[in-house]
């Protein structure tokens, strides 16, 4: 089972509670999904991997495909940030539409050019 970086052992209690006793896994083991994603693709030996989520982001050293998890840090910036300064720039630059620009409709700005700019740049 995939968990982010410093997840709170209580929140990993109930999980377990729930796998074990409500569906009857015999074994689980928990990992970094961001460590798993940097093995997966066969990365470089050494590295960063900057693991972005919905609240914040993740910054995690490699050195000989070693994480190491000391030095990692975290940045209380994420998905929910972009999101929110897209719809403030966008209220500004049109406040006539001021009242049009909602939450919902920026993300989905948000999402659509980051998407578009990230596979029209991408040559593999």
């Amino acid at each position: 089972m995939t968990e982010s970086l410093c997840q709170p052992n209580g929140s990993r209690k109930i999980v377990n509670e729930l796998l074990f006793e409500c569906y009857g896994v015999p074994k689980v083991a928990f990992g970094l999904d961001s460590a798993f994603s940097y093995y997966y693709n066969n990365q470089p030996k050494n590295g960063m991997i900057v693991s972005s989520g919905y609240q914040n982001t993740h910054l995690i050293p490699v050195l000989n495909s070693k994480l190491i998890l000391n030095n990692c840090k975290r940045i209380n910036v994420g998905g929910l940030n972009h999101t929110n300064f897209l719809l403030r720039l966008l209220q500004l630059k049109y406040p006539i539409l001021a009242k049009e620009f909602n939450y919902w409709l920026s993300e989905v700005f948000f999402f659509f050019f980051f998407f578009f700019s990230l596979f029209s740049n991408f040559n593999g």
